[in-house]
Protein backbone atom coordinates (compact mmCIF):
# COMPACT_ATOMS: atom_id res chain seq x y z
CA UNK A 1 0.00 0.00 0.00
CA UNK A 2 1.71 3.16 -1.21
CA UNK A 3 -0.79 5.94 -0.57
CA UNK A 4 -1.79 8.05 2.43
CA UNK A 5 -5.02 9.65 1.21
CA UNK A 6 -5.58 11.98 4.19
CA UNK A 7 -9.36 12.25 3.67
CA UNK A 8 -9.36 12.52 -0.10
CA UNK A 9 -12.68 11.70 -1.76
CA UNK A 10 -13.78 9.00 -4.16
CA UNK A 11 -17.02 7.09 -4.82
CA UNK A 12 -18.58 3.68 -5.32
CA UNK A 13 -19.27 2.63 -8.90
CA UNK A 14 -22.93 2.93 -9.83
CA UNK A 15 -24.70 6.09 -10.99
CA UNK A 16 -28.27 6.77 -12.19
CA UNK A 17 -27.36 8.35 -15.52
CA UNK A 18 -28.06 6.76 -18.89
CA UNK A 19 -24.93 7.92 -20.71
CA UNK A 20 -21.28 7.88 -19.62
CA UNK A 21 -20.85 11.52 -20.58
CA UNK A 22 -23.50 12.71 -18.12
CA UNK A 23 -21.96 10.71 -15.30
CA UNK A 24 -18.37 11.70 -16.02
CA UNK A 25 -19.18 15.39 -16.16
CA UNK A 26 -20.15 15.26 -12.48
CA UNK A 27 -17.50 12.71 -11.49
CA UNK A 28 -14.57 14.71 -12.87
CA UNK A 29 -15.99 17.97 -11.53
CA UNK A 30 -16.42 16.67 -7.97
CA UNK A 31 -13.80 13.93 -7.53
CA UNK A 32 -10.74 16.03 -8.22
CA UNK A 33 -8.33 13.64 -6.47
CA UNK A 34 -9.58 10.10 -7.12
CA UNK A 35 -12.08 9.85 -9.98
CA UNK A 36 -13.96 6.60 -10.60
CA UNK A 37 -15.42 5.08 -13.76
CA UNK A 38 -19.23 4.86 -13.74
CA UNK A 39 -21.47 1.81 -13.86
CA UNK A 40 -24.83 2.71 -15.42
CA UNK A 41 -27.47 0.12 -14.43
CA UNK A 42 -30.25 2.40 -15.70
CA UNK A 43 -28.75 2.19 -19.20
CA UNK A 44 -28.90 -1.58 -19.61
CA UNK A 45 -29.32 -4.82 -17.68
CA UNK A 46 -25.75 -5.81 -18.49
CA UNK A 47 -24.53 -2.96 -16.29
CA UNK A 48 -25.96 -4.57 -13.18
CA UNK A 49 -23.31 -5.53 -10.67
CA UNK A 50 -23.25 -9.23 -11.63
CA UNK A 51 -23.95 -9.15 -15.40
CA UNK A 52 -21.29 -6.46 -15.93
CA UNK A 53 -18.52 -8.82 -14.80
CA UNK A 54 -19.96 -12.03 -16.24
CA UNK A 55 -17.94 -12.15 -19.47
CA UNK A 56 -15.26 -14.79 -19.14
CA UNK A 57 -16.73 -16.35 -15.98
CA UNK A 58 -17.25 -20.04 -16.77
CA UNK A 59 -20.77 -21.48 -17.16
CA UNK A 60 -22.46 -18.11 -16.65
CA UNK A 61 -25.23 -17.10 -19.05
CA UNK A 62 -26.75 -13.64 -19.43
CA UNK A 63 -30.26 -13.43 -20.89
CA UNK A 64 -30.64 -9.77 -21.80
CA UNK A 65 -34.16 -10.23 -23.19
CA UNK A 66 -35.53 -11.57 -19.91
CA UNK A 67 -32.94 -9.72 -17.81
CA UNK A 68 -31.66 -12.82 -16.08
CA UNK A 69 -28.22 -14.13 -15.18
CA UNK A 70 -27.64 -17.77 -14.30
CA UNK A 71 -25.08 -20.57 -14.31
CA UNK A 72 -25.37 -23.85 -16.20
CA UNK A 73 -24.30 -27.04 -14.45
CA UNK A 74 -25.38 -29.33 -17.28
CA UNK A 75 -23.35 -31.99 -19.04
CA UNK A 76 -21.15 -29.45 -20.81
CA UNK A 77 -19.76 -28.06 -17.55
CA UNK A 78 -16.56 -30.19 -17.35
CA UNK A 79 -15.54 -29.10 -20.84
CA UNK A 80 -16.37 -25.46 -20.08
CA UNK A 81 -14.24 -25.57 -16.94
CA UNK A 82 -11.34 -27.24 -18.74
CA UNK A 83 -11.29 -24.50 -21.34
CA UNK A 84 -11.50 -21.85 -18.62
CA UNK A 85 -8.53 -23.30 -16.72
CA UNK A 86 -6.47 -23.39 -19.92
CA UNK A 87 -7.13 -19.66 -20.35
CA UNK A 88 -6.49 -18.96 -16.68
CA UNK A 89 -3.19 -20.83 -16.58
CA UNK A 90 -1.97 -19.04 -19.69
CA UNK A 91 -1.76 -15.81 -17.63
CA UNK A 92 -3.27 -13.91 -20.58
CA UNK A 93 -5.46 -11.10 -19.27
CA UNK A 94 -7.16 -9.96 -22.49
CA UNK A 95 -9.77 -12.77 -22.29
CA UNK A 96 -10.97 -11.15 -19.06
CA UNK A 97 -11.67 -7.73 -20.53
CA UNK A 98 -15.00 -6.07 -19.83
CA UNK A 99 -16.38 -5.28 -23.27
CA UNK A 100 -17.49 -1.78 -24.17
CA UNK A 101 -21.05 -3.03 -24.60
CA UNK A 102 -21.05 -4.06 -20.94
CA UNK A 103 -19.15 -1.08 -19.55
CA UNK A 104 -19.14 1.99 -21.81
CA UNK A 105 -18.39 4.12 -18.75
CA UNK A 106 -15.04 2.38 -18.31
CA UNK A 107 -13.90 3.13 -21.85
CA UNK A 108 -15.26 6.67 -21.86
CA UNK A 109 -13.48 7.26 -18.54
CA UNK A 110 -10.19 6.19 -20.12
CA UNK A 111 -10.75 8.44 -23.14
CA UNK A 112 -11.68 11.50 -21.11
CA UNK A 113 -8.91 10.93 -18.57
CA UNK A 114 -6.31 10.96 -21.33
CA UNK A 115 -7.78 14.13 -22.80
CA UNK A 116 -7.72 15.96 -19.46
CA UNK A 117 -4.09 15.18 -18.77
CA UNK A 118 -4.64 16.01 -15.09
CA UNK A 119 -2.27 14.73 -12.44
CA UNK A 120 -4.78 12.93 -10.21
CA UNK A 121 -3.78 11.43 -6.86
CA UNK A 122 -5.14 8.02 -7.94
CA UNK A 123 -7.85 6.41 -10.05
CA UNK A 124 -10.47 3.95 -8.84
CA UNK A 125 -12.15 0.95 -10.41
CA UNK A 126 -14.32 -1.81 -9.02
CA UNK A 127 -15.38 -5.41 -9.42
CA UNK A 128 -18.21 -7.41 -7.90
CA UNK A 129 -16.85 -9.67 -5.18
CA UNK A 130 -16.91 -13.48 -5.35
CA UNK A 131 -19.25 -13.86 -2.38
CA UNK A 132 -21.89 -11.53 -3.79
CA UNK A 133 -21.53 -12.86 -7.34
CA UNK A 134 -21.52 -16.48 -6.19
CA UNK A 135 -24.59 -16.09 -4.00
CA UNK A 136 -26.53 -14.09 -6.61
CA UNK A 137 -25.92 -16.22 -9.69
CA UNK A 138 -27.75 -19.54 -9.39
CA UNK A 139 -27.90 -22.66 -11.59
CA UNK A 140 -30.92 -24.10 -13.34
CA UNK A 141 -31.99 -25.73 -10.07
CA UNK A 142 -31.81 -22.49 -8.09
CA UNK A 143 -28.59 -23.42 -6.28
CA UNK A 144 -26.16 -20.55 -5.73
CA UNK A 145 -22.87 -20.89 -7.61
CA UNK A 146 -20.95 -20.29 -4.39
CA UNK A 147 -22.17 -23.61 -3.01
CA UNK A 148 -20.83 -25.59 -5.97
CA UNK A 149 -17.08 -26.05 -5.53
CA UNK A 150 -16.37 -26.11 -9.28
CA UNK A 151 -18.46 -23.03 -10.06
CA UNK A 152 -17.15 -21.17 -7.02
CA UNK A 153 -13.57 -21.71 -8.11
CA UNK A 154 -14.44 -20.37 -11.55
CA UNK A 155 -16.14 -17.32 -10.05
CA UNK A 156 -13.24 -16.53 -7.71
CA UNK A 157 -10.52 -17.03 -10.32
CA UNK A 158 -12.48 -15.30 -13.08
CA UNK A 159 -13.30 -12.22 -11.02
CA UNK A 160 -9.71 -12.07 -9.80
CA UNK A 161 -8.42 -11.99 -13.37
CA UNK A 162 -11.04 -9.40 -14.38
CA UNK A 163 -9.95 -7.17 -11.51
CA UNK A 164 -6.31 -7.64 -12.46
CA UNK A 165 -6.97 -6.78 -16.11
CA UNK A 166 -8.94 -3.68 -15.13
CA UNK A 167 -6.11 -2.58 -12.85
CA UNK A 168 -3.60 -3.19 -15.63
CA UNK A 169 -5.51 -0.90 -17.98
CA UNK A 170 -6.00 1.81 -15.36
CA UNK A 171 -2.29 1.72 -14.50
CA UNK A 172 -1.65 3.08 -17.99
CA UNK A 173 -3.43 6.24 -16.82
CA UNK A 174 -2.03 6.62 -13.32
CA UNK A 175 0.55 4.72 -11.26
CA UNK A 176 -1.80 4.66 -8.25
CA UNK A 177 -4.82 2.46 -8.91
CA UNK A 178 -7.46 1.38 -6.42
CA UNK A 179 -9.85 -1.49 -7.15
CA UNK A 180 -12.77 -1.99 -4.79
CA UNK A 181 -14.23 -5.47 -4.43
CA UNK A 182 -17.94 -4.76 -3.94
CA UNK A 183 -19.37 -7.22 -1.41
CA UNK A 184 -22.84 -6.22 -0.17
CA UNK A 185 -23.59 -9.87 0.60
CA UNK A 186 -21.01 -9.84 3.40
CA UNK A 187 -23.69 -8.26 5.56
CA UNK A 188 -25.30 -11.73 5.51
CA UNK A 189 -22.23 -13.32 7.11
CA UNK A 190 -23.31 -15.14 10.26
CA UNK A 191 -26.90 -15.48 9.10
CA UNK A 192 -28.46 -18.93 9.42
CA UNK A 193 -30.13 -18.49 6.04
CA UNK A 194 -26.87 -17.76 4.20
CA UNK A 195 -24.30 -20.24 5.51
CA UNK A 196 -20.73 -19.04 4.94
CA UNK A 197 -17.53 -20.34 6.49
CA UNK A 198 -15.13 -17.71 7.87
CA UNK A 199 -11.95 -19.27 6.46
CA UNK A 200 -13.57 -19.97 3.10
CA UNK A 201 -14.71 -16.36 2.71
CA UNK A 202 -11.25 -15.03 3.62
CA UNK A 203 -9.62 -17.42 1.16
CA UNK A 204 -11.96 -16.37 -1.66
CA UNK A 205 -11.42 -12.67 -1.02
CA UNK A 206 -7.65 -13.06 -0.68
CA UNK A 207 -7.45 -14.78 -4.04
CA UNK A 208 -9.09 -11.81 -5.76
CA UNK A 209 -6.95 -9.40 -3.71
CA UNK A 210 -3.81 -11.26 -4.82
CA UNK A 211 -4.72 -10.67 -8.47
CA UNK A 212 -5.19 -6.95 -7.82
CA UNK A 213 -1.85 -6.78 -6.03
CA UNK A 214 -0.21 -8.65 -8.93
CA UNK A 215 -1.13 -5.68 -11.12
CA UNK A 216 0.54 -3.29 -8.67
CA UNK A 217 -2.80 -1.86 -7.49
CA UNK A 218 -4.38 -1.37 -4.07
CA UNK A 219 -7.38 -3.51 -3.15
CA UNK A 220 -10.41 -2.36 -1.21
CA UNK A 221 -13.47 -4.21 0.07
CA UNK A 222 -16.77 -2.32 0.06
CA UNK A 223 -19.59 -3.55 2.28
CA UNK A 224 -22.55 -1.19 2.59
CA UNK A 225 -24.18 -2.99 5.53
CA UNK A 226 -23.18 -4.26 8.95
CA UNK A 227 -20.88 -7.27 9.04
CA UNK A 228 -18.13 -8.99 11.01
CA UNK A 229 -15.45 -6.39 10.40
CA UNK A 230 -12.79 -8.65 11.90
CA UNK A 231 -13.28 -10.96 8.92
CA UNK A 232 -12.52 -8.21 6.42
CA UNK A 233 -9.60 -6.93 8.52
CA UNK A 234 -8.10 -10.43 8.52
CA UNK A 235 -7.81 -10.50 4.72
CA UNK A 236 -4.90 -8.98 2.82
CA UNK A 237 -7.02 -6.00 1.80
CA UNK A 238 -5.58 -2.47 1.77
CA UNK A 239 -8.83 -0.49 2.20
CA UNK A 240 -11.98 -1.25 4.17
CA UNK A 241 -14.96 0.77 2.94
CA UNK A 242 -17.81 0.87 5.46
CA UNK A 243 -21.08 2.73 5.92
CA UNK A 244 -20.05 5.32 8.48
CA UNK A 245 -23.42 7.06 8.20
CA UNK A 246 -25.15 4.09 9.85
CA UNK A 247 -22.52 1.70 11.22
CA UNK A 248 -19.56 3.61 12.69
CA UNK A 249 -20.43 2.31 16.14
CA UNK A 250 -20.50 -1.25 14.81
CA UNK A 251 -17.00 -0.86 13.39
CA UNK A 252 -15.74 0.46 16.72
CA UNK A 253 -16.75 -2.83 18.36
CA UNK A 254 -13.85 -4.42 16.48
CA UNK A 255 -11.34 -1.84 17.70
CA UNK A 256 -8.52 -4.33 18.38
CA UNK A 257 -8.72 -5.76 14.87
CA UNK A 258 -9.06 -2.30 13.31
CA UNK A 259 -6.08 -1.04 15.35
CA UNK A 260 -3.94 -3.93 14.07
CA UNK A 261 -5.19 -3.34 10.54
CA UNK A 262 -4.27 0.36 10.66
CA UNK A 263 -0.91 -0.51 12.21
CA UNK A 264 -0.03 -2.59 9.17
CA UNK A 265 -0.89 0.38 6.93
CA UNK A 266 -4.50 -0.39 6.07
CA UNK A 267 -6.90 2.42 5.18
CA UNK A 268 -10.49 3.08 6.20
CA UNK A 269 -12.81 4.49 3.53
CA UNK A 270 -15.53 6.28 5.47
CA UNK A 271 -18.90 6.05 3.71
CA UNK A 272 -20.26 9.15 5.39
CA UNK A 273 -22.50 10.57 2.65
CA UNK A 274 -25.76 8.61 2.22
CA UNK A 275 -26.54 7.20 -1.21
CA UNK A 276 -30.23 6.84 -0.32
CA UNK A 277 -33.09 9.35 -0.18
CA UNK A 278 -31.56 10.42 3.14
CA UNK A 279 -29.27 12.58 1.00
CA UNK A 280 -32.16 15.04 0.61
CA UNK A 281 -31.95 16.12 4.25
CA UNK A 282 -28.14 16.30 4.60
CA UNK A 283 -25.80 19.26 4.67
CA UNK A 284 -22.07 19.67 5.23
CA UNK A 285 -22.44 20.45 8.94
CA UNK A 286 -24.41 17.27 9.64
CA UNK A 287 -21.98 15.09 7.72
CA UNK A 288 -18.92 16.66 9.33
CA UNK A 289 -20.47 15.90 12.70
CA UNK A 290 -21.18 12.29 11.76
CA UNK A 291 -17.59 11.78 10.65
CA UNK A 292 -16.14 13.38 13.78
CA UNK A 293 -18.42 11.30 15.99
CA UNK A 294 -17.14 8.17 14.26
CA UNK A 295 -13.54 9.23 14.75
CA UNK A 296 -14.19 9.82 18.46
CA UNK A 297 -15.56 6.29 18.83
CA UNK A 298 -12.25 4.87 17.57
CA UNK A 299 -10.24 7.37 19.62
CA UNK A 300 -11.94 6.13 22.77
CA UNK A 301 -10.69 2.65 21.88
CA UNK A 302 -7.10 3.87 21.72
CA UNK A 303 -6.66 4.65 18.02
CA UNK A 304 -4.97 8.02 17.51
CA UNK A 305 -6.84 10.73 15.61
CA UNK A 306 -3.91 11.59 13.36
CA UNK A 307 -3.62 7.95 12.28
CA UNK A 308 -7.34 7.79 11.47
CA UNK A 309 -7.26 11.01 9.46
CA UNK A 310 -4.10 10.21 7.50
CA UNK A 311 -5.35 6.73 6.64
CA UNK A 312 -8.87 7.81 5.63
CA UNK A 313 -10.78 8.11 2.40
CA UNK A 314 -14.19 9.80 2.18
CA UNK A 315 -16.92 8.13 0.09
CA UNK A 316 -20.67 7.81 -0.20
CA UNK A 317 -22.21 4.91 1.69
CA UNK A 318 -22.83 2.90 -1.49
CA UNK A 319 -23.47 3.26 -5.19
CA UNK A 320 -25.94 5.86 -6.40
CA UNK A 321 -27.82 3.71 -8.89
CA UNK A 322 -31.12 4.04 -7.02
CA UNK A 323 -30.99 7.85 -6.78
CA UNK A 324 -32.18 10.49 -9.23
CA UNK A 325 -29.47 12.33 -11.15
CA UNK A 326 -30.13 15.40 -9.00
CA UNK A 327 -29.65 13.41 -5.81
CA UNK A 328 -26.48 11.85 -7.22
CA UNK A 329 -25.07 15.31 -7.93
CA UNK A 330 -25.81 16.36 -4.34
CA UNK A 331 -24.18 13.17 -3.06
CA UNK A 332 -21.02 13.77 -5.06
CA UNK A 333 -20.93 17.46 -4.17
CA UNK A 334 -21.24 16.76 -0.43
CA UNK A 335 -18.62 14.01 -0.62
CA UNK A 336 -16.20 16.46 -2.24
CA UNK A 337 -17.04 19.28 0.19
CA UNK A 338 -16.63 17.03 3.23
CA UNK A 339 -13.22 15.98 1.95
CA UNK A 340 -12.17 19.62 1.52
CA UNK A 341 -13.33 20.55 5.02
CA UNK A 342 -11.50 17.64 6.61
CA UNK A 343 -8.37 18.45 4.64
CA UNK A 344 -8.33 21.98 6.01
CA UNK A 345 -10.41 24.03 3.58
CA UNK A 346 -12.31 26.40 5.84
CA UNK A 347 -15.26 26.92 3.54
CA UNK A 348 -18.28 28.61 5.04
CA UNK A 349 -21.19 26.29 5.59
Amino acid sequence: MNIQPACRATAIGSFPYKTPGEALEDIFRCLVDIPVWPQLPARAFVEGMCPQYSEGIPAVKVDTKNEKISSDTGDALPGVMEKFYETYMSEALEPFDISEDYAPGFYEFIRQYKEKGTDYFAVKGHVTGPITFGLTVCDQNGRASYYDDMLKDGVVKGLGRKARRQAQLLKRLNPEVIIFIDEPYLQSFGSATVPLLYDDVVKSLDEVIADIHAAGASAGIHCCGNTDWSLIASTNVDIINFDAFEYAESLSLYAKQIFDYLERGGLLAWGVVPSTVAIDSQDINKLTGIFKDGVRLLEKKGIKENVILEQALITPTCGAGSLTPGQAVKMLDLTARLSRVLRGNKEKT
